[in-house]
């Protein structure tokens, strides 16, 4: 099986660390949002996703996995579709199924 990738928004500040995996210059409370950030990415996607690549500033607003408004950008995430948690195969099995009897 193929691995997928998928672009999602989230704060600029934290591209250093995902595109040149550098803490050099973050706090320790940034790091703490870093470390949760990637938390909910591997809640989400599985134990094998990583961040490919990220965007030029897309504007101010909300990221997609919550917290206060900032600068965003996209992220390039890619995953491994047989490492997705369990619950999300439930709802890719229904949309397979609507898309084929449908």
């Amino acid at each position: 099986m193929s691995n997928n990738t998928e672009k999602i928004s989230h704060y600029e500040w934290m591209a250093c660390f995902f595109i040149n995996d550098d803490l050099s210059g973050y706090s320790m409370e940034e790091i703490t949002e870093i470390e949760r950030f990637e938390s909910q990415l591997k809640e989400y996607y599985g134990d094998s996703v990583r961040v490919m690549d990220c965007s030029e500033c897309t504007g101010f607003g909300t990221p997609d996995y919550g917290g206060p408004k900032g600068d965003l950008c996209e992220y390039l995430v890619e995953y491994k579709p047989q490492d997705l948690p369990s619950e999300h195969w439930q709802s890719h099995k229904e949309e397979a199924l609507k898309s084929r009897y449908w």
